[in-house]
């Protein structure tokens, strides 16, 4: 699979600055290394939303007994649409909705067709 960073880089760097000025470099540092799993696209009301893979893996206390959930929703302005990061209770990228940027589905597509709903 190939890194979100090298399928849509500057998108990749906005984000990632973005997140630094909010304060949140753990976050930063993950979007160039995540790998695009699957997208997918709402033609109607200009919607993506991209699913990540390749988080840190969980131990086993971390897996089995704690276990993964979506723990927050972070929007970020400014970004030339609407963004929105889901961030799991382990600090780790899960996906990025984004609405208003046809620039985004556009370079995604020419990777990987749109999953789906």
């Amino acid at each position: 699979m190939r890194t979100i960073g090298k399928i849509l880089p500057d998108f990749t760097r906005q984000v990632s600055d973005k997140l630094r000025e909010y304060g949140r470099e753990y976050l930063a540092v993950q979007i160039p290394t995540l790998e695009l799993d699957h997208w997918t696209n709402d033609s109607r009301t200009g919607a993506v939303y991209i699913y990540l893979s390749g988080q840190r893996p969980l131990n086993g206390t971390e897996e089995d007994i704690i276990g993964a959930r979506h723990d927050d929703c972070l929007e970020l302005a400014d970004l030339g649409g609407t963004v929105l990061v889901d961030i799991d209770n382990f600090d780790r990228l899960l996906g990025i909705e984004i609405v208003g940027r046809k620039d985004v589905p556009q370079q995604l597509k020419k990777v990987r067709p749109p999953s789906p709903f």
